[in-house]
């Protein structure tokens, strides 16, 4: 009976490892927006996160939702305070400082704060 649980137990966490929960990242900071050749790379901070912290979107050309996600970041830019930018990143870390994540595994979300 003992020897069943403890398998049973083994077997969901081995499946439970292997499903990566999607992080909601609220109300990001746009930091930093280099262009490059075939993508833009954006650095952005947590809200609530350290000040030494940041971590890396590339916004890539291959991604279909490229221009919607760009137009994302600058309204951002140019509207601080009063627009929300919100992602949902698989897999995601704050440390190290300059994680990386290609925009084709973000979801970015956005709307005016009140």
């Amino acid at each position: 009976m003992k020897s069943a649980f403890l398998n049973l137990l083994l077997v969901g966490l081995f499946f439970l490892s292997g499903v990566a929960m999607a992080a909601e990242l609220d109300d990001v900071k746009v930091l930093k927006v280099s262009p490059g050749k075939d993508s833009i790379e954006v650095m952005m901070q947590l809200k609530e996160g350290p000040a030494n912290s940041y971590f890396l979107v590339d916004i890539v050309k291959d991604d279909k939702a490229a221009y919607d996600k760009l137009l994302h970041v600058l309204k951002k830019q140019q509207q601080k305070g009063k627009y929300r930018l919100d992602l949902k990143i698989a897999s995601f870390s704050d440390s190290p400082s300059g994680s990386y994540y290609v925009s084709t595994e973000v979801a970015f979300t956005g709307a005016q704060s009140k």
